[in-house]
């Protein structure tokens, strides 16, 4: 597929759910008439390259040299040209939350995963990371940003900016792990608990262009970073979500991204990053009758590991005061708990209807890595 039709698809896809027909039409004209435009000036400009010889330096001739950089800027890719003739604002881009095209996997960048810190070696995300669907979206708006050639939507703030309006064109803000709103607390919510997430388990890439090497967890740096979509999370973004591309109302994983999910925790876990590891503990502990509220709640405060985790970081952890590290400790396995139970629920390991935690599912059903 060629860079034009790319954009194309990419721009026509979002139409075509809303049977918008003029909206297509004007689609179309804006592509093929600045392609056109493009092409004419590119011809203009090699013909007056080849009419043009005086001597340069090195023994080629200034008219050879244009004509090697008419070359050059004739292998640019259509969607940068389209970019510099119909630069489109956030409030006219398309539906990002479209699968982007498959096979341009050489676009992504082909990052390692993060070294885990202790959370991350310990139980896995963080206890506010509750659902897949908003990273599952956030790696569909940053590949097709990608491909579009914007990359001036892919620094941090402008990305999170962009995610809320497609989030609000699709009225997602009121699905679990959505910012429910466009204040700076609800944008922040859906950096730290979804995005720095992505990032940690290898989906997405957040790069500080500072000297600085930290993530972004102050608003005031987010011009400092950007959102690329890794080739695995690019991956995931075209795979099927009937929740995502069919508004399905049930917020559950489709087979095909549920098999490549439980397959891909288990690879970052071999890695040193925890999360299928726990998730493999709760399902254990539930099939033997327990619940996932009171039951998993006194289960969590009790693991060796989540009292380790709670450790590298709490001051409180060390006070001789055991009410307050065993008031941490509870309100903490609240959290995990709820989040972890709903991450199983999408997964279609955990019966999806509200206090049931009867296993329905297998977490490992999945074969090989992708």
């Amino acid at each position: 597929m060629s860079s034009i039709e790319l954009e194309l698809s990419i721009r026509l896809k979002s139409e075509a759910n809303s049977e918008n027909l003029a909206r297509i039409t004007k689609i179309l004209s804006e592509l093929l008439n600045s392609n056109a435009h493009l092409e004419a000036d590119l011809s203009t400009m090699k013909a007056a390259d080849m009419s043009t010889s005086v001597p340069a330096m090195g023994g080629m001739t200034a008219s050879s040299d244009r004509v090697a950089r008419a070359g050059t800027l004739s292998s640019i890719t259509a969607s940068d040209q389209i970019q510099s003739q119909v630069k489109l604002s956030r409030e006219e881009l398309p539906d990002l939350i479209v699968p982007p095209p498959q096979g341009s996997e050489v676009r992504f960048v082909d990052s390692d995963l993060p070294a885990p810190d202790a959370r991350g070696r310990l139980v896995g995300s963080w206890g506010q990371f509750n659902s897949f669907f908003p990273i599952l979206a956030a790696v569909r708006i940053a590949s097709n940003l990608e491909l579009m050639g914007r990359k001036d939507l892919l620094v941090l703030d402008q990305f999170v900016r962009t995610s809320i309006d497609q989030f609000k064109a699709r009225r997602l803000s009121k699905a679990r792990g959505f910012p429910s709103s466009e204040k700076p607390t609800a944008g922040g919510r859906y950096v730290w608990h979804f995005l720095i997430t992505a990032h940690e388990m290898g989906l997405i890439r957040l790069q500080n262009h500072s000297e600085t090497h930290v993530l972004p967890w102050s608003l005031t740096d987010w011009d400092l970073y950007t959102v690329d979509a890794t080739r695995y999370g690019y991956k995931l973004a075209t795979l099927p979500s009937r929740f995502l591309d069919q508004h399905d109302k049930d917020q559950l994983l489709d087979p095909l991204a549920r098999d490549w999910i439980t397959s891909y925790l288990r690879k970052i876990d071999s890695q040193g990053y925890a999360e299928s590891s726990l998730l493999r503990d709760i399902v254990s502990y539930l099939k033997h009758g327990h619940d996932g509220k009171a039951d998993l709640r006194a289960w969590l405060q009790t693991d060796e590991r989540f009292r380790k985790y709670v450790a590298s970081w709490s001051r409180k952890a060390g006070s001789a005061n055991d009410k307050e590290i065993a008031d941490q400790l509870s309100n903490l396995a609240a959290t995990f708990a709820g989040s972890k139970i709903a991450l199983l629920r999408e997964l279609g390991v955990v019966d999806p209807r509200r206090n049931n935690y009867d296993v329905v599912g297998i977490l490992d059903n999945a074969e090989g890595a992708p």
